[in-house]
């Protein structure tokens, strides 16, 4: 649909793109090329895989011709599902720019634009693109449309705090200070014991003593 995929020009790449979708039959090759109906490179005519190995054919995708190609990518978008045109969750066409770009500028003037959180391409002839600035989080189905979405970059910073290092005084009074607390557990601990015996709480142990 030439959305900005790849189109695959090696032939084992075509066996294997064909294998991979459930093809049986081998790919047929094309020697000749120059097709003025067939599309270029890889492709699956009446249910069997082809390739034109000159790439000299000048006919376009279509459901009569599908085009094996490897998927676009586009750093910093990832394709909504389903492909197509862009839409909200509530499933309108939300607020975006039209303007007359390739694919490929289409992603670089969303990636440039802080405002742009997906854009929305078509076929490289059609220079269709919009610069989405609503969030949208679909695609409509359509083949001959495809939606980007941004990643959502989050950038985190780290920052280290370096203590003084701690003086002898401190480390004096900090032992002072550890020292007059278990002083005071201590205390507290054998008050509370007394406090037991006292009461007979540990007569028995007495007894046996």
């Amino acid at each position: 649909s030439d959305l900005g995929e790849k189109p695959i020009k090696e032939l084992e790449a075509c066996r294997g793109a064909a294998a991979e979708l459930g093809f049986l039959d081998d790919v047929q090759v094309d020697k000749a090329g120059g097709s003025k109906y067939d599309p270029r490179w890889c492709y699956v005519e009446s249910g069997k895989p082809k390739f034109d190995e000159s790439g000299t054919n000048k006919g376009k995708c279509n459901k009569f011709d599908t085009c094996l190609c490897f998927e676009p990518q586009w750093p910093g978008f990832v394709r909504t599902e389903p492909q197509g045109e862009c839409r909200t969750e509530t499933g309108s066409i939300g607020t975006f720019a039209l303007k007359k770009l390739s694919p490929a500028d289409c992603s670089a003037d969303c990636q440039k634009d802080p405002a742009c959180v997906a854009f929305e391409t078509g076929p490289e002839e059609e220079q269709h693109c919009e610069i989405h600035t609503e969030p949208v989080t679909k695609g409509t189905g359509s083949l001959i449309r495809d939606c980007w979405l941004k990643y959502a970059v989050s950038s985190t910073t780290t920052t280290v705090v370096t203590e003084a290092p701690i003086t002898e005084e401190q480390m004096e009074a900090a032992s002072g200070q550890v020292a007059k607390l278990r002083n005071e557990v201590l205390g507290r601990s054998q008050e509370l014991l007394d406090r037991a015996v006292a009461m007979g709480a540990f007569d028995w142990q007495l007894e046996e003593l």
